[in-house]
């Protein structure tokens, strides 16, 4: 991207963000068929020496000021749907009943099932 041999790339919203805080002149766009819902995940170990504190710390990411820094520094979609989102992060994000209900879901199971034949073949055909 940097040299300007790639104009177009699969991307979430997360790692978009990440480049367009560095400066990096990107803009992030969902196709018009839906873009793909990708998660981030946050859950307490089982049986740890902690588990009053690690509760909520979970419960902590899922307070609206850290949903809402999270949108804006990293990229993630808040869960919360308590948070409010300024028009410019909420810009950069998948937010909003609107916008949420344009995201598709994947089977993964097929996907993963699949992962090595499909990146060797991206290897031979995209990335030679």
């Amino acid at each position: 991207m940097q040299v300007g041999d790639v104009i177009l790339a699969p991307y979430g919203s997360g790692r978009a963000v990440a480049l367009q805080n560095t400066g990096f002149p990107l803009k992030f766009v969902y196709p018009k068929e839906g873009g793909v819902a990708l998660q981030v995940a946050a859950c307490a170990v089982a049986e740890n020496a902690q588990p009053k504190l690690s509760q909520e710390f979970v419960q902590y990411l899922l307070t609206p000021e850290v949903q809402q820094l999270q949108a804006q520094n990293i990229g993630l979609g808040p869960v919360n749907k308590t948070v409010k989102l300024t028009p410019e992060v909420a810009a950069r994000v998948p937010y909003g009943q609107e916008q949420i209900s344009k995201l598709t879901t994947v089977d993964w199971a097929t996907i993963n099932q699949h992962r090595t034949e499909w990146t060797e073949r991206w290897n031979r055909t995209v990335e030679r």
